[in-house]
């Protein structure tokens, strides 16, 4: 992700400049990506060997992601730390598969971007370059079409699928060259007997591919049939040939060349009620060998999805073993087809769950992937483990390859005598922690190694930052789902965590979360959402700036029926104000109270800030002078806006229509909201362009839209934007954004970014619309004199670059001093309302 900057300085009201955006916490540690990453498949070179899979991490869909494997190293090797991104398309890449040509890769997968389902494939090299990101389409046919197969028959990769074009499953099927041409665009109809064909395998023997597919032409249940495809995509075998008509159900067929033969595996059904592991041998002639079909793997357990590999001496078969929830289990298959191995041998052993494997030979080892579920964990990741000959697991834990580096989430800022500070959510080790930055007014961060603000152990999220008199309080969430608490702790100007061991600021019974802080100038509010009384309530307590929680029990902010839920907190120096959304009557509803410096809640019903149609979430709040202005997402309009109400300090809502901010297409959500000293900026996630981008806007104290614009549209999602003010009209915006690749390191997860404006002064020419005036101001030791001539009726700003106000002159010395250096126009105003604009430098 790159952070796009300009337009959100042409929304503040100071002098700005471009000088980009910076990833506040640069350095990495590789963990399981997060969300899941199922589907996995593999193809071996010799050298190395790819596995790919369907990865779930950007959040809205999945992708298709991989890495090279080394086997022949002493405990493996994972060349690629965080991952290929070998396709990202629109909506959903699903179910891919692996061939190779003996150097390089081609992948091969089901594709959502046209909705209907696809074949794409993307050319991968040795040396781990995506050749193809944007995918090279094999079939776009009406209907759908899915679970890719590949084999490369020495000149050119055959690509089969099942395809949904007419009445029924067909296996259809294309030819892809080295470079990626695809022969057959039009794909080859390979079988399309009326009944349905699935579920396709195929391998190279060496004259012909020889294909395997699960058929219902004979039951409803399915048997297991062949067919041999020559290099120009002719059938040979025109309607198949049997391989396995056993009673009941067989499925899901897998299929590897030995010496003289094939192997193929299935799913098999005709022992029972649960599924066991068959094969048989086919000879390159479409001879089957054993036409009964022999036991594999039979328990009183399921079997299922077999695979399969060749080491050049006997066959490895793998499969899904319901035994103990799901493990990866293995056993070898002689060429005369004796089963060496019964009843098989556990393969996965470091994860609660393992399964759906696939497996290659390097040329050393019987490389066998899997995704499983870590213990501590809720996702799904991909791990591999190495088998040798004598059929000994050496990886029995697992090797971890689907991994990213660790994900940074939530951030949040404050701004303190000197400094900002950044704060996030990482699991870098094993969970979720509090870390932190200091960020200069420059945008220099001060620490080379991030801060560790939370205690280790437990699970610390959704963190929240004010800056006090002296220090900065950060607070979160600690503990397991219902069982969270609400700590925090201090950081001075030197970054130093002031209570290691954390501040215990509400640990009532049940669950208390999503907690925010405000500042009065010395000491800090927090508030939370509660659950003492059996469903969400708002409550809050007092922290002193020497860390003493002054309301120990808490302070009941609202207890109404229903839930009270996500607080947001400000203070105008005076009071607090604290809003949440709530569901008292059913429909969610913005509501707030203020709450004085003594810990009183001065408006015991609530204040309903905005009670309109549909629903209203996820509040924000800020201060100007000394009144309040709240926004937050908007239903009454079918979709999610941004609306807006200014709240007096003594408690009047002036707005309760509610303002509209913003009503683009698309949804628009999550508002964060700071004052400049002159206007309010508004910054959102905005979803008018597909991806979660963010937009802003300038709202004056009077509630009046200045403008909008677009404060983030990079490549990938950004999400929770945070502002923070800083002094000489700096605004700090943060969020998390996704990071693939950035100065050579691999990311491809989401990370702080953040960016400062205003800047150093402009370089950029001024807007067209600006002309030339014959007279200009000059700027003499931080004062601008506009001559004593000008009409002090007739309005005159400065502008910066962008034809932004910055500040209103008058005839004489304008002070000039909080502006940074740069390029600046003033505007006068005639009798006719017509602008005149001469050009100012202000220097260092």
């Amino acid at each position: 992700m790159r952070l796009s900057t300009l337009a959100m300085l042409a929304a503040t009201a100071l002098a700005s400049a471009n000088t980009g955006e910076f990833m506040v916490d640069p350095g990495v540690v590789y963990a399981p990506a997060e969300q899941n990453q199922l589907h996995a498949a593999m193809a071996s070179n010799s050298a190395n060997s790819l596995i790919a899979w369907a990865d779930e991490r950007s959040g809205s869909s999945s992708d298709i992601y991989g890495t090279r494997f080394v086997g022949q190293s002493a405990s493996g090797t994972v060349l690629d730390a965080a991952g290929l991104v070998i396709s990202a398309a629109a909506n959903l890449q699903t179910l891919p598969a692996v061939s190779s040509d003996g150097t390089d890769y081609l992948v091969a997968w089901t594709d959502l971007r046209a909705d209907s389902g696809d074949i794409y494939v993307c050319r991968v090299t040795s040396d781990g370059s995506v050749l193809d990101p944007e995918g090279i389409p094999v079939s776009t046919a009406s209907g759908y079409q899915g679970e890719p197969a590949i084999a490369f028959d020495g000149t050119n990769y055959l690509v089969v699928w099942s395809d949904l074009r007419s009445v029924g499953a067909d296996i259809y099927g294309a030819r892809v060259t080295q470079d990626g041409s695809v022969l057959d665009p039009s794909g080859i109809a390979l079988l399309t007997d009326s009944a349905d064909q699935t579920a396709p395998a195929v391998c190279y023997d060496g004259s012909n591919v020889q294909l395997v597919w699960a058929d219902t032409r004979n039951s409803p249940y399915g048997d297991i049939y062949g067919a041999r495809v020559d290099s120009e995509g002719t059938l040979l075998d025109s309607a198949g040939f049997p391989i396995s008509l056993a009673q009941d159900w067989q499925g899901s067929p897998a299929i590897a060349l030995g010496i003289d033969e094939a192997l193929v595996v299935w799913e098999d059904r005709r022992g029972g009620p649960t599924t066991d592991i068959y094969g048989s041998r086919i000879t390159h002639d479409g001879e089957v060998l054993d036409s009964a079909g022999f036991a594999v793997a039979t328990s009183t357990w399921y079997e299922f999805d077999p695979k399969i590999a060749f080491d050049g001496t006997q066959y490895l078969v793998v499969w899904t073993d319901a035994v103990a929830h799901g493990n990866v289990f293995g056993g070898r298959v002689a060429t005369d087809g004796t089963v060496i191995d019964v009843p098989g041998f556990h393969i996965s052993r470091g994860g609660e769950y393992a399964g759906s494997p696939a497996i290659a030979f390097d040329g050393m080892h019987r490389v066998v992937a899997w995704n499983d579920v870590r213990a501590g964990m809720a996702d799904h990741s991909v791990s591999v483990a190495r088998v040798d000959g004598d059929g000994n697991a050496l990886d029995p834990m697992g090797i971890p390859v689907s991994n990213a580096a660790v994900s940074q989430k939530l951030p949040d800022a404050a701004f303190g005598a000197t400094d900002f500070l950044v704060v996030w959510g990482e699991s870098r080790a094993g969970t979720c922690d509090i870390y932190g930055v200091r960020v200069t007014p420059e945008g220099r961060v001060i620490d080379s190694t991030v801060v560790r603000i939370s205690p280790s152990g437990g699970e610390q999220t959704v963190p929240a930052a004010a800056h006090g008199d002296a220090n900065s309080l950060v607070v979160w969430e600690e503990g397991k789902y219902r069982e969270r608490d609400v700590c925090g702790a201090r950081v001075d100007h030197d970054g130093v965590v002031l209570d290691t061991a954390g501040i215990l600021v509400s640990g009532s019974p049940w669950e208390q979360c999503a907690p925010e802080v405000s500042s009065d100038g010395t000491d800090f509010l927090v508030a939370w959402q509660d659950w003492r009384n059996s469903s969400y309530d708002i409550y809050c307590a007092r922290v002193s700036q020497s860390g003493t929680v002054l309301d120990t029990a808490g302070v009941a902010v609202c207890t109404s029926s229903g839930d009270q839920v996500t607080p947001a907190v400000a203070c105008n120096g005076t009071d607090y104000l604290v809003l949440w959304q709530d569901q008292d009557v059913g429909v969610r509803d913005i509501y707030g109270a203020r709450v004085s410096r003594q810990g009183v809640v001065l408006d015991t019903g609530g204040l309903a800030v905005s009670t309109a149609t549909g629903t209203q979430q996820q509040p924000a709040a800020a201060s100007g002078d000394d009144g309040f202005f709240v926004v937050w997402s908007d239903w009454r309009n079918a979709d999610r806006d941004i609306y807006g109400a200014r709240v007096t300090g003594n408690g009047t809502v002036l707005d309760t229509v509610g303002l509209e901010i913003c009503r683009a297409p698309g949804a628009q959500d999550c508002p964060t909201i700071e004052y400049d000293g002159t206007d309010f900026l508004v910054v959102w996630q905005d979803e008018r362009n597909g991806e979660r981008d963010l937009y802003g806007a300038r709202v004056t104290r009077e509630g009046t839209v200045l403008d909008t614009f677009a404060a983030v549209t990079q490549q990938g999602y950004q999400v929770n934007p945070v502002l923070a003010r800083g002094s000489g009209g700096k605004m700090l915006l943060a969020c998390s954004g996704w990071t693939g690749v950035v100065d050579d390191v691999p990311y491809n997860s989401p990370r702080i970014w953040a960016t400062l404006s205003p800047h150093a002064g402009t370089s950029d020419r001024p807007p067209d619309r600006l002309r030339t005036a014959s007279r200009f101001p000059t700027v003499v030791r931080d004062l601008l004199f506009l001559p004593e001539s000008s009409d002090p009726k007739r309005p005159c700003w400065m502008l910066d670059a962008t034809g932004r106000k910055v500040m209103e002159l008058r005839p004489g010395a304008n002070d000039v001093r909080s502006l940074v250096p740069g390029v600046y126009f003033v505007r006068r105003n005639s009798a006719r309302d017509e602008g005149h604009t001469g050009k100012v430098v202000v220097a260092e």
